[in-house]
This record gives C-alpha cells, sequence and structure tokens, in this order.
C-alpha cells in the first residue's frame, strides 16, 4: 500500500484481504472474484466450465476460486489475467 496526500494506492493479491476504515466506518475497497458471483460464474461457464455447490462453489467440481495460477488443464476456465479497477 502506498499513500500519499490525495490518493491511496492498494494491491491485492490471493488471500492477503485489506479494509479501509475512513471516520469509523468500514469502506469496500475490494469484491473478492469468487466462483458464485454472478459474473465470474457467466464467464466461467462462457469458457465452458461450471461452478457447482460441493462443500463450497468450485470451479469444474474441483477448485475453490475463480482466478489462480497453477495446472493449465485445471485452470482452463480459470481467469489467469489480473483484474485492475480505478
Amino acid at each position: 500500500m502506498i499513500v500519499d496526500p490525495d490518493t491511496l494506492y492498494l494491491s491485492w493479491l490471493g488471500d492477503s484481504q485489506a479494509i479501509l476504515v475512513r471516520s469509523g466506518r468500514v469502506a469496500n475497497i475490494m469484491d473478492p472474484h469468487k466462483p458464485e458471483r454472478e459474473d465470474e460464474k457467466a464467464r466461467i461457464e462462457g469458457l465452458g466450465g461450471c461452478v457447482i455447490w460441493f462443500g463450497t462453489w468450485r470451479v469444474n467440481g474441483n477448485l475453490a476460486v475463480s482466478r489462480a495460477i497453477g495446472w493449465w488443464r485445471l485452470l482452463l476456465p480459470v481467469s489467469l489475467h489480473a483484474h485492475a479497477t480505478a
């Protein structure tokens, strides 16, 4: 995290999550890419994968994440690309 007088720059990787508290209130600064999110589910299904409940939401019944780096055969519907917002 980098802070200058007018801007907060924040990066987030994997399970490392952060919150921002402003004036005693939590400000939402991230929205995890989880398989059960409608936009992530649509993206996964559009790539030929599926999202199913198996104790937790899973991609193709195996991975509990929708964005990762790893064995390519498992990751075909899983995004390897970073998502950035401003």
